[in-house]
Order: structure tokens, then sequence, then C-alpha cells
């Protein structure tokens, strides 16, 4: 048995489970807590804004904690903000985090996150980033903060907004 054989205990919380072959990395993004167990009897017990690495295999797996860095509020657009037809350019803004190395930002058609038309993590200096030429429809945007140490937040909650087709009246 390896890292990959473990019992996760979910506390009222949302948990992310990054796996590779030799690593596993959870993260607690809610209120709550987590209790993770390997095979082997290793447990740790992640509170919120923390996360924690587990390495090796069979007798030699071992848990890192580490700390998640804050998830940025979002600022603009607002949530169901509508756009006129035709508008070239729409600023994505959040809160600016001290501890940000960069930030990743999505932008998706669906709030189920499949298919990302924007997902860059290469955003660094200040909090936004102009998008262009996206067609009439419905979008979904959520930002996480990088931090120096390669810490990631949770995704902020997303907010929607949407780009009118030709014709269509707007409403602010």
């Amino acid at each position: 048995s390896d890292a990959k054989d473990m019992t996760l205990v979910d506390f009222d919380t949302d948990v992310r489970v990054a796996r590779d072959a030799a690593v596993t990395d959870l993260s607690v993004a809610g209120t709550g807590g987590a209790q993770i167990t390997t095979s082997t009897g290793v447990s740790a017990d992640i509170r919120p804004r923390e996360g924690v690495v587990v390495t090796g295999t069979g007798e030699n797996v071992t848990t890192v904690k580490k700390r998640l860095p804050k998830t940025p509020l979002l600022v603009d657009p607002v949530d169901m903000r509508a756009f006129a037809a035709g508008t070239d350019a729409i600023q994505i803004r959040w809160q600016e985090i001290g501890e940000a190395a960069s930030y990743r930002v999505q932008i998706a058609d669906s709030s189920l996150w499949a298919s990302r038309i924007v997902d860059r993590s290469d955003i660094t200096g200040e909090p936004v980033l102009t998008v262009r030429g996206m067609p009439p429809g419905d979008y979904y945007w959520r930002v996480a903060t990088i931090a120096g140490n390669g810490a990631v937040s949770p995704f902020s909650q997303y907010r929607k907004f949407s780009i009118g087709k030709p014709g269509e009246e707007v409403h602010d």
C-alpha cells in the first residue's frame, strides 16, 4: 500500500486532493477541517487554510503540513454584471494579497469549470486581468493566490458576468 491509499474524514469543508505517483497533496478550503489517515495508520488533522503533503510508500509514509495563502476577494465585475454586445475589453479585478507571488485566474462558460476559456497562473503585480474579444454569452470567473513557496489558496467563490448579443438591451 502507498500514500494514495488513505481515508479522508471531512468536517463541513471543501477538500481539494491533487495526486501524482509519489505524493498526495490535500488542502482544506472551507470553514471546518479534515483528518486524513493513510493505509499505514499515519494521520494528520488539517484546519482551514492548511494543507498536508503526503509522501512515500508503505512504512515510509510522511506527512508535512503547509499553510495556504489567503483567498482573494473579488472586486469587479460584480456578480451578474451584463456587458453590452461588442464590449471589447473587460477588466477582472480582485483584492491584492500581500503574500502573493502571483495569482491564478480562471474564466469558464460553465460554473462546472470543465471548459476553461482562460486559465492563467502567471499574473503578478497589480491584481487585474484584461480579457478581450470574448463572444456573447455567460461567463464565470474566480481567482486563487499563489505564494512564493508554491502554496496555492483555495479558489474564491465565483462570479458570473454576461456579454449580450447584438440587438439585445443590457441593463446594468
